[in-house]
């Protein structure tokens, strides 16, 4: 778990970083990271 949010993290930085382009849309993104119940 450690490794896929450093990952991630690094993944969704780059991208944040990029500059802005007035001429597209703007977007946000919703993650949830939770325990699966189903496994112990």
């Amino acid at each position: 778990m450690d490794e896929f949010r450093a990952r991630l993290q690094g993944l969704l930085g780059e991208f944040a970083d990029r500059p802005d382009d007035a001429r597209a849309p703007a977007w946000s993104l919703f993650l949830a990271l939770h325990p699966d119940p189903n496994r112990p």
